[in-house]
């Protein structure tokens, strides 16, 4: 499947329970090779908070679990999408939506990652870095005191996550999905890294 474009306006507000309007995260430019050549542009996380941005929410986790790893749409449809404190996002650059992301527990001193994807066409850029600052950004923006982000790896990751400070838990390795999972957490403290990323 190809990346989805969303609708005109991309960065309108977007509101959870509670809690005042969605910003758009921007991060830094990064260069994205697709099928159809190249493109530049800032990368913008938001939630998926209207039909047409969760459908290119689901399109690409299905491409990335479904159609390259082997997962079946039921498992990757874990019905946990629209319970409170889910919040689906998105990463879209030059318009397109390219990658995908979800915060559950959102709020609570634990929030977890996970469904992170990024489309074949985009990897290797740095895009997945920012996808994640951007989560985490989401993550901190709706959390006071203090937090710890949790998610559950596939195993050849580890490093990546590593690199974003994330460190093993004690938990013993996992299968999901008939993939195997490590679980790896990170403290944040919400106050300083609104500072650093203001």
């Amino acid at each position: 499947m190809g990346a989805s474009r969303p609708p005109d306006h991309p960065h309108q507000s977007h509101r959870t329970p509670g809690e005042g309007p969605w910003r758009p995260v921007a991060f830094t430019t990064v260069n994205v090779r697709s099928r159809g050549g190249g493109y530049r542009g800032a990368v913008i996380v938001i939630p998926a908070g209207s039909p047409d941005l969760m459908d290119a929410h689901l399109r690409v986790r299905r491409e990335v679990f479904c159609g390259e790893q082997g997962v079946t749409a039921a498992e990757e449809i874990d019905g946990r999408d629209e319970e409170p404190g889910t919040l689906c996002a998105v990463g879209i650059v030059d318009g397109e939506v390219i990658a995908a992301g979800r915060l559950l527990d959102l709020g609570t001193p634990v929030v977890h990652v996970g469904r992170v994807a990024v489309l074949a066409s985009a990897r290797g850029t740095g895009l997945g870095r920012e996808l994640m600052r951007g989560l985490e950004r989401l993550a901190v923006e709706n959390t006071t005191g203090s937090l710890t982000l949790v998610l559950d790896a596939q195993e050849y990751a580890q490093g990546f996550y590593a690199s974003l400070g994330y460190e093993r838990t004690p938990r013993e390795r996992f299968l999901d999905a008939r993939i195997w999972h490590v679980e790896m957490a990170k403290q944040v403290n919400p106050e300083v890294e609104q500072e650093r990323t203001a």
